[in-house]
């Protein structure tokens, strides 16, 4: 990474180190914050469309034959409800996984892309993928994750920093990945998630050996 995306990670990983082992809800709609050990049951089940940032630490997800690998150089985008299995690892110091999410809203996708110049962003491509950050990406979710400490600032900011997030996504490489979100529901919606245990691995393994018949 250049220097200009290695201060904007340290900014973004001090904005998150307030966030306790788990998964937190900061606040913002549709933003949430993970760090620390997940438990495997959490990391095998079926994911909600989403923009998956890694702060610190690195992440595996493998999504039917394909296994993508992140870390703080990439993001993640999963446009549609997939079944996956993730693995996570902390970083070469030791220091704990930590990444930042945001929910994909189909109505919210499509009223942006539907104010693009023609012919932009029309392509489809996977349901996911991953792709390198960019400066512009990673400032618009440094002003996302400062919302934190300005709550009352949430309402006004947090809708505007969300689409610019989405506008930064379709800018590049990954924007035929986020136009699947205008798709209809994934065939496997209508499973419900397992509350706890390992169910959730099973089902996972199930539908991703259907994933690519499923897909077509």
């Amino acid at each position: 990474m250049d220097n200009q995306i290695n201060e904007q990670m340290g900014r973004l990983r001090m904005l998150a180190a307030q966030n306790k082992n788990g998964r937190l809800e900061t606040g913002i709609p549709r933003v949430a914050m993970v760090q620390g050990a997940i438990p495997e049951h959490e990391l095998a089940t079926v994911y909600e469309p989403m923009i998956n940032l890694i702060l610190q630490g690195s992440k595996s997800m493998t999504v039917g034959e394909q296994t993508f690998d992140y870390d703080p150089a990439t993001y993640f985008v999963m446009s549609l409800e997939l079944p996956a299995v993730g693995v996570i690892r902390s970083d070469a110091a030791g220091e704990p996984y930590m990444a930042v999410a945001l929910t994909l809203v189909p109505s919210i996708l499509a009223e942006l892309i539907a104010d693009l110049p023609p012919g932009c962003a029309q392509n489809r491509g996977n349901a996911f993928s991953v792709a390198a950050v960019t400066p512009e990406l990673l400032d618009v979710w440094t002003r996302m994750l400062g919302l934190m400490v300005r709550p009352d600032d949430i309402a006004a900011l947090a809708p505007v920093y969300e689409r610019e997030i989405l506008y930064r996504v379709l800018q590049g490489r990954m924007a035929p990945c986020c136009v699947q979100s205008r798709r209809p529901t994934a065939p496997w919606r209508a499973w419900r998630r397992p509350s706890h245990g390992y169910g959730a691995i099973s089902i996972c393994r199930c539908a991703l050996r259907n994933w690519p018949a499923m897909r077509r």
